[in-house]
């Protein structure tokens, strides 16, 4: 029988970390580096083509590492092979004894605020979906600007439309009621969270809810508060969105036509490309929101088109436009203040 292998007080500390953040890639800050330990080191060695090397901790162990100073091209490389990152920071100075250390935050593709990380012309949404008494409803949020929505009465398909449509990221669910869906979000690489705080919020984002949306709202405000280690302050109020209020066209036929992605890997070839002649980042953002959501109500289309009339003048244009490109993408930069990132 193989006699248990005592590893140092550090790396007693770092396996502690790591039984809470199982599905996660520790990164374990040590003075000047984040280093990686045992198969999170293996694994983000080959994936970060970083070299591996070992660590004497009662017995070699594997490990590798990236400088804190310059984490967000290593983060965002992660992040987009699907990766979730645990960030760990120590907490007391050094000095006599072993420094404490916790986690402050976890990166994923659906919970990223770090600017250089984020596309900034795309939203980046996590969601929570629950079946309820007249459907499915999908609730999704992007943590980068604060925007948050949701929707009511959907049918099954409906949601997975959406879930490709929105480009989802990740999806939070109280517990495993679908397999069907669950097997489709697999198959589509969406990250899945399973979480069981179902305490209901009592504040200005889910009070003009009903209360099954409320109770889903609650549920994706209350994981990505966990997560984030601190209250999302900039969060807006949930928007309800009704489904009979848009046309809807599914996501094959968008693939169809190219209004986002090429058929040929060529951006060209895509209705956003030519119609995103937006000066702001948050322009760029609210005209793909409109293309996936083309709205029905001919007041509100009526509306479009006199603006769209008032900016005719060209001499008007010039002018808004130079105003415009002094304009820094304001939901993103208080989102990051508000999380000190």
């Amino acid at each position: 029988m193989s006699k248990k292998v005592k590893y140092t007080p550090m790396i007693e500390q770092y396996l502690k970390i790591k039984e809470d953040y199982a599905d996660a890639l520790v990164f374990f800050r040590l003075g000047d580096f984040y280093e990686l330990f045992f198969d999170d080191a293996i694994i983000a060695s080959k994936v970060l083509e970083i070299a591996l090397t070992k660590r004497s901790a009662g017995e070699d162990i594997p490990m590798c590492g990236v400088p804190h100073h310059a984490v967000n091209p290593y983060l965002e490389k992660l992040i987009n092979k699907g990766f979730k990152v645990a960030i760990v920071e120590q907490t007391t100075p050094p000095g006599q004894g072993l420094v404490e250390r916790e986690v402050v935050k976890v990166i994923s593709p659906g919970q990223v605020i770090d600017d250089g990380i984020l596309n900034e012309r795309k939203n980046n949404y996590i969601a929570a979906i629950s079946l309820g008494e007249i459907g499915y409803m999908l609730a999704y949020i992007d943590i980068s600007t604060g925007e948050s929505y949701l929707v009511k009465g959907l049918e099954k398909k409906e949601v997975k439309d959406l879930v490709l449509t929105l480009e989802i990221k990740e999806v939070v669910l109280s517990s495993e009621y679908d397999l069907d869906l669950i097997n489709f979000l697999k198959d589509s690489q969406v990250i899945i969270n399973y979480y069981s705080n179902l305490d209901l919020l009592n504040n200005k984002l889910v009070n003009d809810l009903d209360i099954e949306s409320k109770r889903l709202a609650s549920l994706l405000i209350n994981y990505l508060n966990e997560m984030q280690k601190t209250p999302l302050v900039h969060l807006m109020p949930f928007s309800v969105r009704f489904k009979d209020e848009v046309v809807r066209v599914d996501y094959l036929v968008k693939r169809h036509l190219e209004i986002f992605e090429s058929n040929t890997f060529n951006p060209k070839t895509t209705l956003i490309y030519w119609l995103d002649k937006t000066s702001t980042a948050m322009g760029s953002r609210m005209l793909r929101y409109w293309l996936n959501h083309p709205i029905r109500n001919q007041a509100k289309l009526e509306e479009r088109y006199e603006h769209i009339e008032a900016f005719s003048n060209l001499r008007l244009q010039e002018e808004i436009k130079e105003i415009l490109r002094y304009i820094y993408d304001i939901n993103r930069i208080v989102a990051r203040i508000s999380t000190s990132n």
